[in-house]
């Protein structure tokens, strides 16, 4: 999810890395700036093979597999991911069950896309 933050977003694009401790659950999310997925997509992106738009992402390669693997692995732990959009970009998370706090709720990276080191 990471990666396609970085593939889809402009150069000087904002990606932000965040988790969370919510109850008994650890909720991670990847929250960007780039392209965005369509309303039309929401409900299918976690298929295998599915694209938001073919023609939009033809040059950035890939098959549409990496957020079907996410989702069978993030399902086999007992957790669920999930997309929503916004007026520029998009956030994409996981949530997963059984978190026991071992440090502060809240940890949080910043990025610039392509390439920069998180803070």
């Amino acid at each position: 999810m990471l990666e396609n933050a970085v593939k889809y977003s402009e150069p000087e694009g904002r990606i932000e890395l965040s988790s969370r401790a919510t109850g008994s659950k650890v909720v991670i999310e990847i929250d960007d700036e780039g392209i965005g997925v369509p309303d039309e997509a929401l409900t299918r992106i976690f298929e295998r093979f599915a694209r938001s738009d073919p023609a939009r992402t033809r040059t950035a390669g890939g098959v549409g597999l990496g957020l079907a693997i996410v989702d069978t692995i993030v399902k086999a732990h007992g957790g669920r991911p999930f997309v929503s959009r916004k007026p520029l970009g998009s956030v994409f998370g996981i949530q997963l069950p059984g978190f026991t706090p071992a440090w502060p709720s809240v940890q949080s990276a910043v990025a610039r896309a392509p390439g920069a080191a998180l803070k």
